[in-house]
């Protein structure tokens, strides 16, 4: 599951774009997703220095997929590539 919660009545200009990609993800990449947010949901950096933002990135604009293509990507960006470093 991958879910956003709202606290506060607020607008919600990313609304159009997370309906988007709920129509139009593969399932492969929906996998991919959350098997990386799973990976890095302990780390001291998510969500402030690598976030879901970056995984959805780097899975459906960079073609990522698996925990080593993720932290090639990350190290790139000059971002923490290990979910446990700082642990």
């Amino acid at each position: 599951m991958d879910i956003t919660i709202w606290l506060h009545a607020v607008d919600r200009p990313t609304l159009a774009e997370a309906e988007r990609l709920a129509r139009h993800v593969t399932p492969e990449q929906r996998m991919a997703i959350l098997r990386l947010k799973h990976l890095w949901r302990r780390s001291p950096h998510y969500p402030y220095r690598v976030g879901g933002t970056d995984v959805y990135d780097a899975v459906l604009e960079h073609d990522v997929r698996s925990p080593e293509e993720f932290s090639t990507y990350l190290r790139l960006r000059g971002l923490p590539p290990d979910p446990s470093v700082g642990e």
